[in-house]
């Protein structure tokens, strides 16, 4: 799909006009745009959430984890917790009890206490009360 054309136009274009009307002319996605424009070294890498994917974030990230919301999205959740970060989101943690699952999960793994309380969702208290 990326011709040298394509390329020139892209190179050429990519400050002029957003990856959506960049995606229209060139018959791809604006996701193919971003990464073809790291390929190039046009953009870095926290550039790559496109507006759709900003909107499914700012959506949902107060219902779902940031390990739900990245593979959703395709994405770290690490690299989802920073975008929230730069976009202001917050999570109101509630306390709440853990499912079995979650229990098994927090007396099973190596994880720290802050990762599963952010993976969670729950504050760490929550962690440490179930930590045998």
């Amino acid at each position: 799909m990326w011709t040298q054309k394509n390329d020139d136009y892209l190179k050429k274009y990519h400050k002029e006009y957003g990856d959506e009307q960049l995606a229209k002319h060139l018959h791809c996605t604006d996701r193919d745009i971003l990464d073809r424009k790291f390929e190039l070294g046009l953009c870095s890498s926290n550039q790559w959430w496109t507006k759709s994917e900003a909107a499914f974030l700012s959506e949902n990230y107060k219902e779902l984890t940031s390990v739900e919301i990245g593979a959703v999205l395709d994405k770290t959740p690490d690299s989802v917790r920073r975008k929230a970060y730069k976009l202001n989101l917050v999570k109101n943690r509630e306390d709440r009890a853990l499912t079995q699952e979650e229990k098994d999960l927090v007396n099973n793994t190596k994880k720290s206490i802050s990762t599963l309380a952010k993976e969670l969702n729950v504050p760490q208290r929550t962690i440490k009360r179930y930590k045998e």
